[in-house]
């Protein structure tokens, strides 16, 4: 029993994301197919509104309300009408912001 695959309940094993931090994900990835918005353009531009407070994604208009030591509170409208709001972990975005920046634009060699 000991090991068990992971179901659903407490943290994955190995180095998988937390099932919040998974569900979060497939929220993003959700909204942005409802959109017709590519994923990787679509969370890009969140690393755009936390580095800008503001940043612009097809029609969506995504805006960083608040940076907090722990997470980053994103407010998503199009044409002023709210499409969501919600908390992105920092170390997401960090991890994401460094894949970028390094030479090898976050692969393994």
């Amino acid at each position: 029993m000991r090991n068990k695959a992971w179901t659903t309940r407490g943290r994955p094993l190995g180095r998988l994301h937390s099932y919040h931090n998974i569900r979060l994900l497939e929220y993003l990835a959700r909204i942005s197919m409802k959109n017709e918005i590519h994923s990787g353009k679509f969370f890009s531009s969140f690393l755009d509104a936390f580095e800008h407070d503001e940043a612009m994604c097809g029609e969506l208009s995504i805006e960083c309300r608040v940076k907090t030591q722990d997470h980053a509170i994103f407010l998503i409208t199009n044409t002023h009408k709210v499409v969501a709001q919600f908390p992105i972990p920092v170390h997401i975005l960090a991890k994401t912001i460094h894949s970028k920046s390094s030479p090898t634009g976050g692969r393994r060699l």
